[in-house]
């Protein structure tokens, strides 16, 4: 947009003046006249209106009253269930650890006693040197045995051999 000329400028300046001397002083009102049977119709449907709402509000707060009531009833049923269900569900689970803490103890004792005939087991247990002993002495019996027998049927030789004594 460009700026305005020095011409109009002063063009609008005096219109600005030719309307400030138009402007009058302002009107005073003394009496309004408003047609009263219209306002009356008008303020009868009003009120008609707001009766309408009224009525619509009390229907809808004893409607909102009743479902609190309702919802507030169900909430606690609910939790009620649930509080049950979580209880049953705690009953059991306490169940379970002691049924845990005592086959615990048991299994503890049990362990004790098991360690107790394994110390008896390892102190009677024979080691590899004790067996390799054994092999050793039981080859000593065993070449021993066959030289008795050895002697023993010489013996039994020689007494067959005496016929006559």
């Amino acid at each position: 947009m460009s700026k305005p000329t020095k011409d109009e400028f002063e063009e609008l300046k005096k219109r600005v003046e030719k309307l400030e001397q138009q402007q009058t002083e302002p009107l005073k009102i003394t009496r309004i006249e408003i047609d009263p049977s219209g306002l009356q119709e008008l303020l009868t449907a009003n009120n008609k209106l707001l009766r309408e709402i009224v009525q619509t509000q009390t229907d809808h707060s004893e409607r909102f009253d009743t479902l609190k009531v309702e919802l507030r009833q169900e909430v606690e049923v609910i939790s009620k269930a649930w509080i049950e269900a979580l209880q049953e569900n705690v009953d059991d689970i306490k169940a379970g650890i002691a049924n845990l803490k005592a086959t615990q103890s048991d299994h503890g004792e049990m362990l004790k006693e098991h360690t107790k005939h394994l110390g008896r087991i390892e102190a009677t247990m024979a080691t590899k040197g004790d067996i390799s002993a054994l092999k050793t002495t039981q080859d000593e019996h065993s070449a021993t045995l066959k030289a008795q027998g050895q002697m023993l049927k010489e013996i039994l030789a020689l007494l067959k051999q005496r016929p006559g004594e």
